[in-house]
C-alpha cells in the first residue's frame, strides 16, 4: 500500500533500475494498493517505490531483496547405489 498525506498521484517502481510500473492518478488518492508480481535475478535485487504527491513532493522508499535459485534435492529411486568393495557383482 503506498499512502501520503497530500494524496498520491503518481507510483513509479523500479526493478534493478528498471521501470516495471507506473501508476498515474487524475484525482489524489490517500492510498494505492501495490501488488506486482516481479521476475528477480539471482542475488542481490534493488527494489525502489517512488510516490508523488498532489503537491509535488516526492518520497522514495529502497529495499534490497536477495534471491537464491534453490536445487531440487534427487529422488531417492535417481541416488546411485553402491556395494561395497570387494563384494559380488549381482547376475544381469
Amino acid at each position: 500500500m503506498v499512502s501520503g498525506g497530500q494524496g498520491v498521484v503518481r507510483v513509479l517502481v523500479t526493478l534493478n533500475g528498471l521501470e516495471v510500473a507506473r501508476l498515474d492518478e487524475k484525482t489524489p488518492q490517500r492510498a494505492l494498493p501495490l501488488n506486482l508480481a516481479l521476475r528477480l535475478q539471482e542475488g542481490p535485487n534493488t527494489l525502489v517505490v517512488t510516490a508523488t504527491e498532489a503537491d509535488g513532493s516526492i518520497h522514495q522508499e529502497v529495499r534490497t531483496v536477495h534471491y537464491e535459485r534453490r536445487i531440487p534435492s534427487p529422488s531417492p529411486s535417481a541416488t546411485p547405489r553402491t556395494r561395497p568393495a570387494g563384494s559380488p557383482t549381482p547376475p544381469p
